[in-house]
């Protein structure tokens, strides 16, 4: 009978080829895991806007007050029409519903979301380009469906997330193709 004390190591050659296994891996796995995080940027852009869409319209009826929310300056005080909604957005009450940030007829800034990070754009059609308000009774200022795109580096629709703004003020999330848009929008 043979002793079993004598521990043998890997030999270079079993050593080389399961480094290989493991390259070969690898670099299968990276650009899946690269379109994940892609994928993930999208949703979470699109969920932080949703919720703040969805925040501005609760704001609107609790208050019993017309709501905007819009694009934001680099201070967070006031509305932009430049760029797009990465830029980051502000929730405020609009006593007078003219969109505009003007404190001395009681409008009041109750959130402020920044900027998004990476390379994510949100861009919306005509009707929610800059700003959406909302009526005390949770309508939008809106006169149809709007469509707000998120796209990223890779550019394709495919590729990309949307949501939809109802009349009614909801919003709801869905690919960029299913919003009808064709292409990712530009500023």
């Amino acid at each position: 009978m043979k002793s079993l004390s004598k521990n043998r190591g890997l030999t270079l050659m079993e050593m080389i080829v399961a480094l290989m296994i493991i390259g070969l891996i690898a670099t299968l796995g990276a650009p899946n895991l690269s379109e994940f995080i892609d994928d993930n940027r999208l949703n979470a852009a699109v969920g932080d806007l949703v919720s703040s869409i969805q925040g501005a319209r609760a704001e609107a009826v609790g208050r019993n007050a017309y709501v905007t929310l819009c694009k934001k300056n680099a201070a967070g005080t006031g509305c932009v029409t430049a760029g797009g909604w990465q830029q980051g957005w502000i929730i405020f009450v609009d006593v007078d519903a003219d969109g505009v940030v003007d404190g001395g007829d009681g409008d009041e800034v109750v959130a402020v979301h920044d900027a998004l990070l990476g390379s994510v754009t949100l861009q919306g059609t005509a009707g929610v380009a800059n700003l959406i308000t909302f009526r005390p009774s949770g309508q939008t200022s809106i006169i149809n469906m709007q469509a707000i795109i998120a796209c990223d580096s890779r550019g394709f629709v495919a590729d990309s997330k949307g949501m939809v703004i109802s009349i009614m003020g909801r919003a709801s999330t869905m690919s960029a193709a299913d919003t009808g848009q064709t292409s990712c929008l530009t500023s």
